[in-house]
């Protein structure tokens, strides 16, 4: 499976990492959401704020547009909780998914989702889950935002540890993407975040 090198995460205050964060998660989405064209490339494109605002909102009903969501915050939650989940993460993962949506899901619909991924994980088995959760991503750009989101939902409390890091290794194999291409999405989720704390 490999492994993940090291992490070069800003040593900046949790309140300031926060913050950092959501201006990474609102900054980058819209910087690069838009479909690449030519050659695939990893860039740690993160899903855009108005994808994510359609698939909550009700201005797309479109059951693909739900599973996108649903599958997305399921595979952030099974990568950020491979570690346990305290409450002060899980709150702070709710708060970052909340934003990252425009509040178009507010807190409780979010905590809602993450019960429901806890639940389906301690019933069929973490491994299971994620693979189920993964297979929804049926192309690349699909896949590399939920590698991405995933990634920066992880590093929300300012760390990755060994467990979440294997666990993004593992998505990576549900993806098809090399130990490499995790950590060029990893990498590059961490400069962006890195960006925002100059903002």
């Amino acid at each position: 499976m490999g492994s993940l090198t090291q992490l070069d995460l800003p040593d900046v205050s949790p309140d300031e990492f926060r913050r950092a964060i959501r201006v990474a998660v609102s900054m980058h989405a819209e910087e690069i959401a838009a479909p690449s064209v030519g050659p695939k490339a990893l860039s740690g494109r993160l899903p855009s704020t108005d994808k994510l605002k359609d698939a909550v909102g009700g201005k797309d009903e479109d059951a693909k547009a739900a599973e996108y969501f649903t599958s997305l915050l399921e595979v952030a939650y099974l990568v950020a909780s491979a570690d346990g989940l305290g409450d002060d993460e899980l709150a702070a993962m709710t708060e970052l998914v909340s934003h990252a949506t425009g509040a178009a899901a507010d807190k409780k619909t979010v905590e809602a989702y993450f019960a429901d991924a806890k639940a389906a994980s301690e019933a069929l088995g973490r491994r299971e889950r994620l693979a189920r959760a993964a297979s929804s991503f049926d192309d690349f750009m699909a896949r590399e935002e939920a590698m991405s989101f995933a990634a920066i939902i992880s590093i929300a409390d300012g760390k990755l540890d060994s467990a979440e890091a294997r666990a993004l290794l593992e998505l990576g194999e549900f993806f098809e993407l090399s130990a490499g291409e995790v950590q060029a999405v990893v990498d590059q989720v961490v400069a962006t975040v890195k960006s925002a704390i100059k903002l």
